[in-house]
């Protein structure tokens, strides 16, 4: 059975190349490094995005909750800072490193008297670094989605562009190169995959065990090579 370990490696490439040549050398590089792009400009864009956000939307609310009293006791400013804070902070505080403690810490250092103030402090030292992380995985993940999804159109338009006559057969060939090139790749991921499994069980797992993986051709190429 130890062949059926290198057919089926052998079916990845070539499902993996027609799909590519189906799709276009232009458009497989296109996408490729459109992706690449969209991630460097998403996670470029995403921390400044997140800052504006909090120091013009998120602290201003939390801020104007506070009524603008003079400090009768750090109890009661405390109070005030923790009752501001928003819901899934306080609900969750102690997975995200803030406390009471910390609250207090952080108010006791202040040299302001009022309660806007010293929470505007409090804001920027405490709340500031968490919600403006949170923010940022956010901004990052919904603008490499957006982003990828307009490269995905821009190489579908740019791969009809290079369809025609001799010019579409070349970007096919190509692209079924791409693709073979991405099925080698893929396949050796998956053969060191089943090398780590096999050295977790004892007899390996369906057809994937010792016996079988030293006979085979392929696989025992991709692993040693690469």
């Amino acid at each position: 059975m130890h062949f059926v370990i290198d057919l089926i490696l052998i079916a990845i490439i070539v499902i993996i190349a027609v799909i590519t040549a189906k799709q276009g050398f232009v458009r497989a590089i296109v996408e490729a490094v459109g992706f690449i792009a969209a991630v460097l400009v998403a996670f470029s864009v995403s921390t400044p995005l997140a800052e504006v956000t909090y120091n013009k939307v998120v602290e201003p609310a939390i801020v104007n909750s506070v009524n603008d009293d003079k400090i009768e006791n750090t109890n009661n400013t405390i109070d005030k800072v923790w009752e501001s804070l928003p819901k899934v902070i306080t609900k969750n505080a102690n997975n995200f490193g803030i406390s009471k403690e910390s609250l207090e810490k952080t108010i006791s250092q202040s040299t302001k008297l009022d309660a806007q103030t010293i929470l505007t402090d409090v804001s920027q030292k405490v709340i500031s670094p968490l919600v403006v992380g949170i923010l940022k995985t956010v901004y990052a993940v919904v603008l490499v989605f957006i982003l990828s999804f307009v490269v995905k159109l821009l190489a579908k338009l740019l791969n009809k562009a290079f369809s025609f006559s001799v010019v579409g057969k070349f970007n096919k060939f190509l692209g079924a190169l791409v693709g073979v090139v991405k099925g080698v790749s893929l396949t050796v991921v998956l053969s060191e995959v089943v090398l780590l499994l096999i050295s977790f069980t004892k007899n390996g797992i369906w057809i994937f065990n010792s016996a079988n993986i030293d006979k085979t051709i392929l696989f025992n190429f991709l692993t040693n090579v690469f």
